[in-house]
């Protein structure tokens, strides 16, 4: 996996206080006394993006009608199956996940948890829409605890979300909402889509 080094600016703090850097996905609280944080990021695989795009394509047709939220998690789901897909070509293929783990057994676990629901997640997804889309969306409140239920499932995942009321799910939505890794906006790279 290429690496790219971005550097962000920070103010400059006395040793001893925090200062908080922006990282993608939430906020890190660092000690510090540099003004520039070097972070590695990986940057979008074109090859995974592009089948991601095709596979949408056939699927879930033209995801135009869905909300905003949900199609983001749509793009990112096929996104990481996608890319998972091509880090397992190859004779030495090594999938990245277990790498980026301290211990090489909590990788080795993270990335059979991640596999399954992944292929889990692409296999099921187009019927759940389907499903979804022949629910008439305007004011329709049973539209909106569909959308939710798919998000909980497919963004937070969050464990038997289909078997909690809607107040555990809230509760276990803000409890789980840090451990997502959506890259922001992706549904708009699918402009065909």
């Amino acid at each position: 996996m290429n690496q790219t080094p971005c550097v962000w600016l920070i103010s400059v703090y006395p040793v001893g206080t925090n200062a908080a850097v922006k990282i993608i996905f939430g906020w890190t609280t660092i000690n510090c006394r540099v003004i520039a944080v070097v972070v590695y990021m990986t940057p979008l695989n074109h090859k995974a993006l592009n089948q991601a795009r095709q596979l949408i394509k056939s699927d879930l047709g033209d995801l135009s009608d869905l909300p905003e939220e949900l199609r983001n998690t749509l793009a990112n789901t096929y996104y990481e199956y996608c890319y998972l897909g091509l880090e397992l070509e190859g004779e030495f293929a090594f999938p990245s996940v277990i790498s980026m783990e301290s211990d090489p057994v909590a990788g080795m676990n993270k990335f059979v948890s991640e596999s399954a629901h992944l292929e889990a997640a692409v296999k099921a997804l187009p019927e759940v829409i389907r499903g979804l889309r022949g629910i008439t969306r305007q004011g329709n409140e049973n539209y909106e605890r569909w959308t939710s239920l798919i998000l909980d499932i497919f963004k937070y995942r969050i464990p038997d979300a289909d078997k909690k009321t809607r107040s555990q799910l809230d509760a276990d939505r803000a409890h789980y909402a840090s451990q997502v890794q959506e890259i922001p906006n992706l549904w708009r790279m699918f402009s065909d889509v």
